[in-house]
């Protein structure tokens, strides 16, 4: 745990971070007392890591059967270079909230409905100073509202136990539109979340009127139970 710690603060130096959420998505090793303590450690060490955002750029609408390129990237630097490093067509998208950087992270991209033929390599170690950016070519297989999904990761050597284990740490959704049918279904959900929240305000516009008028009732009642029986002499 201790050697876990140093090589964090020698390679990132010290920062302090509020508490990280994740969970692992390899093989864990056995539930033993011993392993308990290598989860710890390695709770401590994401602790102890610095947080950067992750930057996304992917075109909005894309052409079935045709390679369009995606990008993702983050940087312990200066992130103009980041940005200018990512020539990408498309919006630049930035994740709001900041992940762990590890000095080995892990990107990958998946949809149903699209084909990758190349891309970076997943697992890339991130340098101290230069950007670290993850290429993949996108290739839409049918019509739609697509959804792409990036999955960032860190990947952390347990300590003691000769294994690699990478937690996820972000998950991020992206929208593409591919052909006519694509602005449809796009069109066809805003206009039912727009519905959706007008029924959701007009219900909360009655409800008070509703708890009135049962307030009222009950008031009522209780006054015509509580009145006095009058009796004949």
């Amino acid at each position: 745990m201790v050697s876990v710690g140093l090589l964090a603060f020698a390679w990132f130096g010290h920062a302090s971070v509020p508490e990280v959420e994740f969970f692992a998505v390899a093989v864990a090793p056995p539930t033993t007392s011993g392993a308990d303590t290598q989860r710890l450690s390695i709770t401590q060490f994401i602790k102890g890591l610095p947080r950067r955002n992750v930057y996304l750029r992917a075109e909005r609408e894309m052409v079935k059967d045709h390679a369009h390129m995606v990008e993702a990237g983050l940087t312990l630097g200066d992130k103009q270079e980041l940005i200018a490093g990512m020539t990408g067509p498309g919006k630049l998208r930035v994740m709001i909230d900041p992940v762990p950087v590890a000095p080995e992270m892990s990107a990958t991209l998946s949809g149903d409905g699209f084909q990758f033929p190349s891309g970076s390599p997943a697992r890339q170690f991130v340098d101290s100073v230069r950007p670290t950016v993850w290429k993949w070519q996108v290739v839409p297989t049918k019509t739609g509202n697509l959804q792409l999904l990036l999955r960032v990761a860190l990947v952390v050597t347990l300590p003691g136990v000769n294994m690699e284990s990478e937690y996820q740490v972000k998950e991020q959704e992206v929208t593409v539109i591919v052909g006519v049918w694509g602005w449809v279904e796009w069109i066809g959900e805003q206009f039912l979340a727009v519905v959706k929240w007008v029924l959701v305000g007009l219900g909360a516009l009655a409800l008070p009127s509703v708890w009135k008028r049962l307030k009222t009732l009950f008031k009522f009642n209780k006054k015509k139970r509580s009145r006095p029986t009058q009796t004949r002499h």
